[in-house]
């Protein structure tokens, strides 16, 4: 198993002990994904999505830090296991290198006063770039 199958089979794991915990109608999506170097930049970035032609998406990044990365994780996993997040950090270098870029992934409709198509009700996409890899890592939720 490659490291990004690694990870993308724990945040899998992760979103369904997620949606089973908050027993609610909600269901939650944690996804990691490889993307193409060439769309890593914010308006390249939106060809990741494979949105249709009517779409009203902009996309933009936000460079932001590690320490911004850990705190969504925290927040997402909403869990009594500290460990989890340093598992999950690890994991992010074992796959992208020691020294790799966080930038948080901005979604916004650039007309109109919803996306079109709907994303999720609420979620944190970011954009990580290391020597190995460069992946969108995805949280979100949806009812």
């Amino acid at each position: 198993m490659t490291a990004l199958e690694h990870l993308q089979s724990y945040l899998s794991f992760r979103s369904e002990l997620a949606t089973t915990v908050e027993a609610c109608d909600e269901v939650y999506s944690f996804t990691i994904a490889a993307v193409d170097p060439v769309h890593a930049r914010g308006s390249e970035l939106i060809h990741h999505f494979d949105l249709p032609d009517n779409h009203n998406w902009s996309v933009s990044l936000s460079d932001v830090g590690s320490e911004v990365l850990r705190a969504a994780i925290t927040s997402w996993f909403r869990d009594d296991e500290p460990d989890s997040v340093e598992q999950l950090m690890k994991s992010l270098r074992a796959l992208l290198g020691d020294n790799y870029s966080v930038r948080k992934v901005n979604i916004a409709p650039d007309h109109g006063r919803d996306l079109v198509p709907m994303y999720e009700v609420e979620w944190e996409d970011f954009l990580l770039q290391g020597q190995k890899e460069t992946c969108l890592l995805h949280f979100g939720v949806s009812d």
